[in-house]
């Protein structure tokens, strides 16, 4: 008759979180039978399907053999070293991960079934017996049953091997003596020795403690099937195929976990098919819908969540946290009030109430901010009353309340703040005008009042300080996108929780904020709440451990207890007991931050998850046998994670060459590190994980090697040597007969280009002969011209002089201005003489001008010409008591040859118009005619020397020089001339230059 162990089973939502893994996360499963320990991180799982899986923390990857084929049909599996000893198609099988080597051993005919380690070998059992083997090419020791069994299973401790028949067990101990069959009526499922060495043997029909068998209860069933067993620091779990089973062996009790559709940190299903403890203290444990995780930091964060069920919180969000001096917990949420003990369990529920924004205790009562207004709850009577207040106020929602240390209460809604005195029913507003956000309205999100009682006003676009009974903005917070929450803690510094990020000031006055990294740059805070030596934030990225300094300590984030987004809102408190609570999306979380900080943080794993060289998979899971040795060329990529999965892994690396350690770790984004060719040699890949505010994981080292190219071989080397010598000495006699040719050629080419540099010497010489003698010829015909010019030209000036005294009228103006022409042809005729035909676009010796006495003289000479061709000349001149500063004559050419051009393209009874005027400081002369115009071409070469238009368009064309004198004179002068013109209208010159001296009298217009 066996004896029995009572132990009080309770069945509870639990405080235990089952993370699932982040492959199933994304839709996929795996459903595993087997859980078996990497050597060098990670785990490889036997699948019920018959394949065999690594997983590194983040992927799932199937074992290949050599040829890239997953391994299939594997129903049993055991690592030792670095090798896996596999049940594979019934028969025994060595799998080597470093190189994906893949053995059948040929042990026996009979199909294997089983295989377990037993003192670091490996034991395989059949029908017939068990084979012990401790390397593959080594032949098995042999241990034959006594008769053929039929097993049920095949299990081991440090110093047996179980061997499990359809009913019973026996034991086979290290020196092959065999006990006794265990427990004859039982079906052994499952057998695992604990710390205590004491021996635990699951059944189809129950638990049993040690050899003898006592019964150990887990529930009511008569009837519980084991599947699996496993121990961590919180007790010994035995699986079974109605949920996860806790034994607290100290206190006698068993807790119950269980699969629920509405809770994705509960166990993905209730058939409990295998467990494995981790190196961390965590446990795996696979069921027939897929693997959770349960992290040793998970027992520590107590909560009440959210659900309609009994012992659950009816709510779906949670606002504010207040704790009565007798240590119970007021929650103020979306359904109404509710009044928690100190073991969080539901007291009372006031759901009248509905969505409590805020709330604050003043002296015996409790002011909350609800959606119907503030009401007044007084605990010791268990009365409400609403605040009576004015109908302006009834406008908005109250968002925030606040208590300050003279007894008034300070109430905040959108865009308006007010401040009321309870004792004289006072109430006063602080309007609008001190809001200073751009786009208009501002929410205030919370009031505070420091120790000093220096008031703090946040909204949602930034911080305020009320002083002397007006508000100013800080100015460092106008972009951190708000304020959400304001903190003291217990040494006098101000900590401000912004939308984008974190600030504090270590001094209250002056105000002196700085910003604070808590998790990563893009972690957006919530919360802050105090501890003894630091401060608790939480964040997007979950729960941070500060120093007063800002220091990140310590940080939780899934999955240590926390869930993904976890926090949302500014409810935190610590209690009086030194516990802290925070509302969060699953309800109330409870953390007694002593025990969690005292919790030693172990290193992170890193995995070698796989090598590839050039997308080809060389080694999987980190086992490493004989180096690796890759062709010169090739790429080379390493994959690394971290088990459990704490995300993608800040990686640090250096690759060491030769054993020449380089001084700088390089960073790396994810945890995949691809070095494209390298120079042969012998290197080592260090890596570790660097990770904020937690230990970083230990250097990992792998070696590899990377082989000469051929052509890097010592006999092509030598082989080079020699044929780049040879290749050398001949290029060097070659080269020095090529010299020798060279230097004759270069003498022949000298001797020939001395030659021809003589010859063409002489020519030049006599070609210079030839220019001086028609140089001196142009100038003899030149100095005649100019004098047989000036004779006659002086004959006619004298007779004009005469005529011109004799005349009357009209007639002495007529010869006045021939005269004028004689003059300045003499004038010209003596610059030929002197210097030639250039003298007329060369500066003389500049002086003053007087503009409009050369303007009329120059008008009148035209008048008589434009007079026989029936044209009318007209001249507006406003340029009286105004000069320029040119030589003699130029303005009377440059005026004649526009005068010249018009009159030969005006038709008779055609119009010219001479304006002549001062704008700006600038002359300007505006010669415009009624002519044919021109058209776009001819105004494109108009000012070019010796243009001249077709013959049939222009019959009385000249030298083409006019206008180019023109514009030659213009621009000497640093004027411009600008033409407009358009055919079948006419066209107009203007010209520019500056003005010497204007007269600032009125100017009377003279118009001829």
């Amino acid at each position: 008759m066996l004896a029995a162990c009572v132990y009080a089973v309770t069945a509870t939502a639990s405080n235990h979180l089952f993370y699932p893994l982040p492959h199933q996360e994304a839709g996929s499963l795996i459903t595993a039978k087997t859980i078996v320990k990497n050597t060098y991180g990670g785990l490889w799982f036997v699948d019920v399907r018959g394949s065999l899986v690594f997983y590194d923390g983040r992927q799932l990857k199937p074992a290949v053999d050599k040829s890239g084929q997953p391994l299939t049909g594997v129903t049993d599996a055991v690592m030792i070293g670095s090798s896996l000893w596999l049940i594979k198609d019934k028969h025994a099988y060595f799998y080597s991960p470093a190189n994906t080597a893949l053995y059948k051993l040929n042990i026996s005919q009979v199909d294997m079934e089983y295989v377990v380690e037993a003192n670091g070998s490996a034991v395989f059992a059949n029908r017939r017996g068990l084979y012990r083997i401790a390397h593959r090419s080594q032949k098995p020791e042999f241990i034959a049953f006594p008769h053929p069994i039929k097993l049920s299973g095949l299990y081991s401790n440090s110093d047996s091997v179980f061997v499990a028949p359809s009913r019973g067990v026996y034991e086979y101990r290290a020196d092959n003596s065999v006990s006794e069959l265990l427990l004859a009526e039982q079906q052994i499922t499952d057998i695992f020795q604990d710390e205590q060495q004491q021996l635990w043997l699951g059944t189809l029909n129950g638990l049993y403690l040690s050899r003898q068998g006592v019964r150990v209860e887990l529930g009511r069933s008569q009837r519980q099937s084991v599947s699996a067993i496993a121990q961590t620091d919180l007790g010994l779990w035995v699986g079974s195929k109605n949920g996860l089973y806790l034994i607290d062996q100290n206190t006698k009790s068993v807790s119950h976990y269980a699969s629920s559709l509405h809770d994705m940190y509960s166990l993905e299903g209730n058939r409990v098919q295998a467990l494995q403890q981790d190196d961390t203290g965590g446990l795996w444990i696979a069921t027939n819908n897929g693997v959770n995780y349960l992290p040793p930091t998970t027992a520590l964060m107590k909560r009440l969540r959210y659900g309609l069920d009994e012992g659950l919180l009816p709510a779906t969000q949670i606002n504010d946290l207040v704790q009565t001096s007798d240590g119970r917990t007021l929650l103020a949420t979306d359904n109404g009030l509710f009044e928690l003990s100190v073991f969080l369990n539901i007291v009372k529920h006031q759901p009248a109430l509905g969505q409590i924004n805020q709330m604050v205790p003043r002296g015996r009562e409790l002011w909350l901010a609800t959606e119907r207004g503030i009401e007044i709850y007084a605990r010791q009577t268990d009365t409400w009353r609403q605040l009576e207040v004015p109908d302006l106020f009834k406008q908005g929602k109250v968002v925030s309340l606040m208590v300050d240390n003279f007894g008034s209460v300070w109430v905040g809604m959108s865009s308006r703040l007010y401040r009321y005195w309870p004792d004289s029913d006072e109430w006063i507003s602080f309007g609008s005008h001190w809001l200073r956000d751009p786009r208009g309205d501002e929410l205030v999100t919370t009031v505070f009042a420091d120790s000093e009682s220096q008031i703090w006003v946040g909204t949602d676009y930034g911080l305020y300080q009320f002083e002397a009974g007006r508000l100013y903005l800080v100015e460092d917070t106008t972009k951190e996108g708000g304020v959400l929450d304001i903190y003291e803690d217990r040494i006098g510094q101000l900590w401000v929780v912004n939308n984008h990020g974190l600030q504090y000031s270590q001094t209250l006055a002056p105000l002196a904020l700085q910003n604070i990294s808590i998790s990563g740059v893009r972690a957006n805070p919530y919360c802050v709440v105090g501890g003894n030596s630091g401060l608790w934030v939480t964040s997007s990225k979950g729960l941070s451990y500060l120093s007063f300094t800002g220091r990140l300590q310590r940080h939780f984030k899934p999955p240590e207890g926390i869930i993904t987004s976890e926090f949302y809102s500014q409810a935190c408190m610590q209690g009086i007991n030194g516990k802290l609570l925070f509302g969060s999306r699953q309800g109330v979380l409870e953390v007694d931050p002593t025990q969690v900080l005292a919790i030693k943080e172990p290193n992170l794993q890193l995995t070698l998850s796989e090598v590839k060289v050039d997308n080809d998979l060389r080694q999987l899971a980190g086992a490493v046998d004989d180096q690796l040795v890759i062709p010169y060329g090739v790429s080379i990529s390493f994959e690394f994670s971290t088990v459990p999965y704490y995300g993608p892994p800040e990686l640090s690396y250096r690759l060491i060459k030769d054993d020449k350690v380089p001084a700088e770790w390089q960073q790396v984004d994810g945890g995949t590190l691809l070095i494209d060719t390298l120079p042969p040699g012998q290197f080592t890949l260090e890596a570790k994980v660097d990770r904020l505010g937690r230990n970083g994981s230990e250097i990992s080292r792998y070696s590899f090697a990377v082989e000469r190219p051929w052509y890097l071989s010592m006999g092509l080397m030598t082989l080079g040597v020699v044929v780049a010598t040879l290749v050398i000495l001949l290029m060097v006699v070659w080269r020095s007969r090529a010299f020798k040719d060279q230097n004759l050629q270069l003498k022949q080419a000298v001797f020939r280009k001395t030659a021809k540099i003589e010859l063409q010497k002489k020519q030049l010489n006599a070609s210079n002969m030839q220019l001086q003698r028609i140089l001196s010829t142009r100038q003899n015909t030149m100095a005649q011209l100019s004098h047989e010019l000036r004779t006659p030209l002086s004959l006619a000036l004298g007779l004009l002089s005469s005529l011109r005294q004799h005349g009357t009228g009209a007639d002495k103006d007529k010869l006045e201005a021939a005269e004028k022409n004689l003059v300045h042809s003499l004038h010209v005729a003596d610059q030929i003489l002197s210097r030639d035909a250039l003298a007329l676009v060369e500066p003389e010796k500049q002086c003053e001008q007087w503009v409009s006495p050369i303007i009329q003289s120059s008008f009148m000479s035209w008048q008589v010409e434009a007079e026989a061709k029936q044209i009318a000349l007209c001249l507006e001149d406003e340029t009286q008591d105004l000069s320029v500063s040119m030589a003699p004559y130029h303005l009377e050419i440059m005026l004649g040859n526009l005068l010249s051009n018009a009159l030969k393209y005006t038709s008779t009874n055609g119009c010219i118009t001479v304006a002549v005027r001062e704008l700006k400081g600038q002359l300007v002369i505006s010669v415009s005619d009624t002519g044919k115009g021109m058209s776009e071409e001819t105004k494109s070469h108009l000012f070019e020397s010796y243009y001249q238009e077709e013959p049939e368009l222009s019959p009385e064309a000249g030298f083409g020089l006019g206008l180019s004198t023109v514009k030659q004179l213009v621009e000497l002068y640093g004027g411009d001339i600008s033409v407009i013109s358009y055919q079948g209208v006419g066209s107009e010159f203007i010209l520019r230059f500056p003005v010497y001296k204007c007269s600032a009298n009125p100017v009377d217009v003279k118009t001829y």
